[in-house]
């Protein structure tokens, strides 16, 4: 199974675009668990922001409950950590799922798209203001 193959049944109608990092675990030479990442600045209010953004979580339902999307969001972000990006970032549906790695839910990043999250990687605040994704979101 291919990340592709892993992503088309979970996100129906969403175009998967390879990201710039993904973090993938293989069972039996099948893709069974993915987080993308991709390093992207975008801007708040009147500064720019370096943000770790964060997508297409997701877990083949046949391996579920074995802490493997925990443990890729967790690789996802000791990665932006190491390349110095202060914030993690994502959207979506299911918020209770991000909640216990840190996230919280951001009124201004949820104007931008709807269900922002941010999650600090290294003690910084997130700004308040407009938030530009300077592109589309992830």
């Amino acid at each position: 199974m291919s990340i592709g193959d892993l992503i088309r049944p979970n996100f129906p109608g969403a175009q998967y675009d390879p990201r710039e990092h993904a973090f993938t675990i293989q069972v039996n030479g099948r893709v069974v668990s993915h987080v993308g990442m991709d390093d992207r600045t975008i801007k708040v209010g009147e500064q720019f922001v370096r943000v770790a953004a964060i997508g297409f979580v997701v877990t083949h339902e046949s391996v579920r409950h074995r802490k493997f999307a925990t443990t890729l969001m967790q690789l996802a972000h000791d990665a932006a950590k190491e390349s110095g990006i202060p914030f993690a970032a994502l959207f979506t549906g299911v918020p209770q799922l991000y909640v216990s790695r840190g996230y919280e839910f951001k009124e201004n990043l949820s104007a931008a798209e709807p269900g922002g999250m941010v999650a600090s990687l290294d003690g910084s605040v997130w700004p308040e203001g407009v938030v530009d994704l300077r592109g589309k979101a992830w």
